[in-house]
């Protein structure tokens, strides 16, 4: 094992532990790349609200709380932590595109609907 994955394993453990410095080295370490996994599936989407930087953020707290609850017992070394960060980023990724999707067929709709209700008073 070379002392960058012990250092990461070392992390992994403190951060489960609730060690704020750990998360923090593992943000330094791995937030660019989490961001360009989300840039990569973002790519074409439609974006107002959030970016692939918010999606990164967001992943990784979700694998903090997760990590420090106990739910990711299985990480416990950087050759099993890259794939799930990819993971739950992909799926914040995913979730974003939905929401926007929606929000833009929801704004749509209200536009659709407020000019059906322009036409109505200006055709009485």
């Amino acid at each position: 094992m070379s002392v960058i994955e012990e250092t990461v394993t070392q992390w992994i453990d403190q951060l489960k532990s609730g060690d704020a410095q750990a998360a923090q080295r593992l943000w330094e370490s791995y937030f660019l790349e989490m961001v360009e996994v989300a840039r990569q599936k973002l790519r074409g989407a439609p974006r107002t609200m959030a970016d692939e930087e918010d999606v990164a953020l967001s992943a990784f707290k979700s694998f903090c709380i997760g990590a420090q609850n106990g739910r990711f017992s299985q990480v416990t070394d950087r050759q099993n932590l890259w794939p799930l960060l990819v993971a739950i980023t992909s799926h914040k990724s995913i979730d974003l595109i939905r929401l926007e999707t929606d929000r833009s067929g929801a704004e749509v709709d209200k536009m659709t609907q407020l000019g059906r209700v322009k036409a109505n008073v200006h055709a009485s």
